[in-house]
């Protein structure tokens, strides 16, 4: 057992409906999208302070964060207009809003091939960027017949992970994950495991590069459960707070840690 589980070391005030968060380790900057007041925290982790509020007013609903290392590039997509907003962690700048399609959700990067990757739930497609001129890329397109949520990626797999919702109509969805390959992914996957209710904002995931274990959030069943990516089997499902959302991954200290909205809380959920 970890001796800093259970303790919290900081509260830092943010914005509005803090939704999404990423670390960028290479700078130790942890970036958090306010879904409420439209805008994006810089957290300096040396200090535990915030250090700059990126705007992004005429656009909207931030969701989820995505950082590229290897670039320093961070990627929030905005529900509202159906954008990617790309910022600059050198100078924690917006520098480009790429149009993507609507109803942008989710989002991972592939560092390898610096291509992005947006869920968009209105338009129920997967959508391609280019990491290096910041433009979709047209012939990657992924049309899933469903809606999709959260994204997840493994790139030493070379493995795509998106939480789906087969049937838009189902209050119980998302509750399987599509499984492709990358960088190019088409409108079939490799794979897909059953793992249960979502509802409607549920279905945050996450893989663990080290282990190559996926874990996905179930809202409505208060659990998650935890895959192959290999074999594509369920290994355990673990329950956690009340409606557990956002997951993230330290493939350090071997942990998963899950927001639970309705508790207040954080699950750590080890992973070795």
């Amino acid at each position: 057992m970890n001796p800093f589980l259970g303790q919290v070391v900081h509260s830092i005030p943010v914005g509005r409906e803090p939704f999404g968060g990423a670390v960028n380790t290479s700078t130790n900057k942890i970036y958090v999208a306010n879904f409420v007041s439209n805008s994006v925290s810089v957290i300096a982790g040396a200090s535990a302070s915030v250090v700059a509020t990126i705007p992004l007013t005429g656009y909207g609903e931030p969701t989820y964060v995505a950082v590229n290392e290897i670039t320093n590039r961070v990627y929030v997509p905005l529900h509202v207009g159906g954008r990617l907003a790309v910022i600059n962690d050198a100078t924690d700048t917006l520098i480009a809003a790429v149009d993507v399609c609507p109803g942008a959700f989710g989002v991972a990067v592939d560092p390898t091939s610096n291509r992005i990757y947006v869920s968009c739930r209105e338009a129920q497609k997967i959508v391609v960027v280019d990491g290096a001129t910041n433009t979709v890329l047209p012939n990657e397109f992924a049309y899933l017949g469903g809606i999709p949520y959260a994204l997840g990626i493994d790139p030493g797999l070379g493995q795509f992970y998106v939480s789906f919702a087969g049937d838009p109509s189902d209050p119980l969805a998302p509750r399987q994950v599509l499984v492709f390959r990358v960088p190019s992914i088409t409108p079939s996957p490799i794979g897909s495991v059953l793992v249960g209710a979502g509802g409607s904002d549920g279905g945050g995931g996450v893989a663990n590069p080290t282990t190559h274990h996926v874990f996905v959030t179930n809202s409505l069943d208060d659990n998650v459960p935890k895959f192959d990516g290999v074999s594509f089997m369920v290994l355990d499902t673990i329950p956690v707070g009340d409606d557990p959302h956002c997951a993230a991954v330290d493939p350090g200290l071997g942990y998963i840690y899950v927001g639970n909205r309705m508790s207040d809380t954080v699950s750590p959920i080890p992973d070795w």
